[in-house]
């Protein structure tokens, strides 16, 4: 009885390191770290071992056979170990293979630890790209997988009108996003902006969808979120049909996570409803309206409006 309470005590704590497990496994280094992965092999794995004892001693568990328990435990002790890779990671830590980023051997190229197909590792160019775009002389790979039809030679990152590059790349026929072709973009005047905005002569975009109406010559930002041309608002890039105020549109409170925006008639809430990114609030009077504490405005009006959220 004194080891089944002792054993017990033991367990208090393994559901909570199952949970934590996937923290644990994600956390930076341990994919490439052999001690790691052992280590977290025995807080898995060590009511296996306490029961995998007592079986082999004939200990019983509360007078239940121990052997049914180590059975209990292994089960979901493999399942994670299957679903977490660790047995590949092992082989590929043995073989001085790395788990994480690229890696180019003698005879192939690794990403995640995982073989490139078709890469040629004399030519191979990982381009030190946080998207996972690479290449060698005759393709183009994005997470692994060949990109059909592109052209290695001039697959470059699409310029941004500002500092850095966007999400867009290009070759001399297509523009891509994720690794897809961005059906309809001219990759020889496509520009990034902010946002997961683009633009090329004709349009607008906003990742994969052309915005609607939008025009790239007047399309300008008055938030990280919202832009706005001679005739529309948009907002993520949806384009909103409550007629506005464009020349006299701007954001209230916050630029980079604004809740509410105004023209000189009316406020007006950014929450999608009904299929439209903006709402008119009635009542609220524009020209006194402002941002106060804790998500809260007020106007002359005697009424106060809270932040509104999507799921409200």
């Amino acid at each position: 009885m004194i080891i089944s309470i002792i054993v017990t005590l033991l367990l208090i704590f393994y559901s909570g390191i199952f949970v934590m497990s996937p923290m644990m496994i994600a956390s930076h280094g341990f994919s490439d770290s052999l001690s790691s992965i052992l280590i977290a092999l025995a807080f898995l794995g060590y009511p296996i071992i306490i029961f995998l004892l007592m079986t082999i001693f004939n200990i019983p568990f509360y007078g239940m056979d121990a052997s049914n328990w180590l059975i209990g435990f292994s089960i979901p002790f493999i399942l994670a170990v299957m679903f977490y890779r660790i047995p590949k990671m092992l082989i590929n830590i043995i073989r001085g293979i790395p788990n994480s980023g690229y890696y180019i051997g003698k005879e192939a190229v690794y990403l995640e630890g995982e073989k490139i197909k078709n890469a040629d590792p004399a030519s191979f160019d990982p381009m030190n790209d946080f998207n996972y775009y690479s290449k060698d002389t005759n393709h183009v790979f994005f997470n692994s997988k060949v990109i059909p039809n592109s052209d290695p030679a001039t697959f470059t990152p699409v310029p941004s009108e500002e500092e850095g590059y966007g999400d867009y790349w290009k070759d001399k026929n297509h523009v891509y996003l994720s690794g897809s072709i961005l059906k309809g973009a001219d990759p020889n005047s496509m520009v990034c902006l902010r946002s997961s905005y683009a633009k090329d002569a004709k349009h607008m975009y906003y990742r994969f969808w052309i915005v609607e109406d939008a025009d790239p010559k007047n399309f300008h930002f008055i938030s990280d979120c919202i832009a706005i041309d001679e005739h529309n608002i948009y907002v993520y890039g949806q384009k909103s049909n409550i007629q506005t105020d464009t020349k006299n549109f701007e954001v209230v409170g916050d630029y980079n996570s604004p809740s509410f925006c105004r023209d000189n008639n009316c406020i007006y809430l950014i929450i999608f409803h009904n299929g439209d990114p903006l709402l008119k609030v009635e009542g609220a009077d524009p020209t006194t309206f402002e941002k106060i504490e804790g998500g809260y405005y007020k106007t002359s009006i005697k009424c106060t409006i809270m932040t509104a959220s999507p799921d409200q």
